[in-house]
């Protein structure tokens, strides 16, 4: 991990699709002279997964490949977030959306929201049924569970106002477009 400056990162789930994709993505970029900061290079045994997503967070391109499981996994979520939350959001975020995500239809963002809003209660509920005391990172996960929800509409709403093209469009292409847009921010 290191200084982030003009350096495109990648943020998907990992296995399944969302890899396999990613895996291309990486090789094709990489042989355009626009290589990816992936957390399977940057993040070392023992290194600070959190401090890599804050690191992510701020910087000048992050390429996200949206999934169903991305948006309903902890760690994608704060990434996501990390992103949302510094200046120029939409300027800095490079999605590839693939087609079971969801986040084209007002019925597949409320399941992503009713999945935070059960995955908070059921941590809220085991919460309450111990002893409040000594349970730290366990009430953050209740924070953060309680912030994916509030704006997980939010942020979708501005990555499907993208014209993102269907990933098998970027495949077929070698990933063109996007290879053109990164290297005009970067």
């Amino acid at each position: 991990m290191g200084d982030n400056g003009r350096q495109a990162y990648l943020s998907y789930k990992w296995g399944a699709e969302s890899e396999r994709v990613a895996n291309e993505l990486d090789a094709e970029l990489t042989t355009r002279g626009i290589p990816l900061v992936r957390d399977t290079r940057a993040v070392k045994y023992r290194d600070s997964i959190r401090a890599f997503m804050q690191e992510m967070g701020t910087a000048t391109a992050v390429v996200v490949i949206i999934s169903h499981d991305y948006l309903r996994s902890k760690y994608c979520m704060y990434e996501l977030l990390e992103v949302a939350d510094n200046d120029a959001f939409r300027d800095r975020v490079f999605p590839l959306v693939l087609a079971d995500a969801g986040i084209f239809d007002g019925v597949g963002v409320i399941s992503h929201v009713k999945f935070w809003e059960d995955e908070k209660a059921k941590l809220d509920a085991a919460i309450k049924s111990v002893s409040g005391e000594h349970l730290h990172g366990v009430r953050e996960e209740l924070d953060d569970f309680d912030e994916f929800r509030d704006r997980i509409a939010r942020i979708t709403d501005v990555l499907a106002d993208m014209n993102v093209l269907t990933p098998e469009v970027h495949e077929r292409s070698g990933f063109a477009d996007l290879a053109t847009a990164l290297a005009s921010r970067l």
